[in-house]
């Protein structure tokens, strides 16, 4: 898997952007389709999803979009380490480039044994429909993953509340997760989020509802 490259964020796209690059392809739900027949074939339909790829801060040089489960954030970070105080980190989220897949988000977490054929197998997949316009890339998950709702304050730190504990999510949900964990025998499980008047080209934060 390729290094960090902080160019890959200067090309990620507001929500809005992104997701009408989704719902206005008519191709899409075959993507999901023959990915989910990918994710199940290479045994990553509980690792890998699809996931909308879009803006969530503005990251400045030298730092990174760090996930650490409860929040999501630029942390400060030099484009080669591979370690935070010795602890690990590895992908989170990967956008596919002229040059092929390029991690933008990172968590903490041991890297594991490339999966180059998967990989290869989901860039042929976009590749055939349309990835220039497409902002779709590879995210990692766990099925265990809680549903929650992910609030991008000023600063561009993101706040992760778990999902019963909301009592108004605000409306307009736009999906941003395609995920066919096993235990839910295949099943499709959505992300989502909803933004009130941020996640624009002008205003790079924004609402983030994680939602099984």
């Amino acid at each position: 898997m390729a290094s960090y490259d902080p160019q890959v964020m200067v090309h990620v796209p507001s929500l809005e952007v992104a997701h009408a690059s989704v719902f206005e392809n008519p191709s899409f739900d075959q993507v999901l389709s023959k990915f989910r027949a990918l994710a199940s074939k290479y045994g990553q339909n509980n690792t890998y999803g699809l996931a909308l790829v879009h803006r969530h801060a503005e990251v400045s040089p030298g730092h990174r979009l760090m996930d650490f489960k409860q929040t999501l954030q630029p942390f400060p970070l030099n484009d080669t380490a591979d370690n935070l105080h010795g602890a690990p980190i590895r992908a989170k989220s990967l956008a596919l480039t002229a040059g092929g897949w390029k991690p933008y988000e990172y968590e903490l977490g041991s890297p594991d044994l490339p999966q180059q054929d998967f990989f290869a197998d989901v860039q042929a997949l976009l590749e055939q429909n349309g990835s220039e316009g497409l902002h779709v890339g590879l995210r990692r998950y766990s099925p265990s993953d809680p549903e929650e709702l992910e609030i991008t304050e000023s600063g561009g730190v993101s706040v992760k509340i778990p999902w019963n504990s909301v009592v108004s999510p605000s409306p307009g949900y736009k999906t941003t997760f395609w995920a066919f964990p096993s235990e839910d025998g295949g099943e499709m499980r959505n992300y989502k989020c909803s933004c009130r008047d941020t996640g624009s080209s002008t205003n790079s934060n924004h609402n983030h509802i994680d939602c099984n």
